[in-house]
């Protein structure tokens, strides 16, 4: 009786993620992650990075929607005369794409990918000049995860990302273009963790016992 109880509940969890990641779903979450990276004997660079996101299910194994992300860049070399710290804020929007596969009762294999596009200034309020410098970017995250369910409406996400950015440097005075720089690019892996929930306006095939 207990072993038919236990396959029964199984059963149920499944059919619950079906719902929620079943044509018409939304998904309503996110993830933060941290990026180390030794670029070389002198330089280490460190990131960390929150993108919540909005999807829908176009069908149940694919989701559409956006992605709004926030990464914080922290740069360190060390120069025989001097150490040299830069710090970056970067803020991104862009569309979403997500492909899932059910891969246990509880669990679904996912693979994300999201192109998003941002500008950052970087300007004294002191200077009388106004001078600033303007940076436009193109990022890219795509890699694999899962999520857990911790029941059928919230599961808890981890993956491992190849983040990427390309970043472009405008030195303006008075919104007027001065110089820019050539393309500059980095890239490297992110671990991230996150929550993700899902609400479906199918109803659960689950059916209340009757009495």
């Amino acid at each position: 009786m207990i072993k038919k109880l236990w396959l029964v509940g199984l059963l149920l969890n499944g059919l619950w993620i079906q719902a929620q990641i079943d044509k018409g779903s939304v998904m309503v979450g996110g993830n933060a992650g941290f990026q180390f990276r030794k670029v070389d004997k002198t330089t280490t660079d460190i990131q960390f990075s929150v993108a919540p996101n909005v999807l829908y299910s176009v069908i149940r194994q694919l989701a559409i929607g956006g992605q709004f992300s926030y990464a914080h860049y922290y740069s360190k070399r060390t120069e025989p005369m001097q150490t040299i710290v830069t710090a970056q804020n970067v803020f991104s929007i862009g569309p979403a794409l997500r492909a899932n596969v059910k891969t246990g009762p509880k669990s679904v294999f996912f693979f994300h990918a999201s192109p998003s596009f941002g500008i950052n200034v970087t300007r004294d309020p002191t200077d009388k000049d106004e001078v600033y410098v303007s940076v436009s970017n193109i990022s890219w995250r795509f890699g694999p995860g899962f999520s857990f369910f911790l029941n059928k409406n919230t599961a808890i996400e981890l993956g491992v990302y190849y983040d990427g950015m390309r970043n472009i440097y405008s030195l303006r005075q008075q919104r007027n273009l001065i110089s820019k720089s050539a393309p500059e690019f980095s890239h490297g892996l992110t671990f991230a963790v996150g929550f993700q929930f899902y609400a479906s306006k199918k109803p659960s095939p689950v059916k209340p016992a009757s009495n």
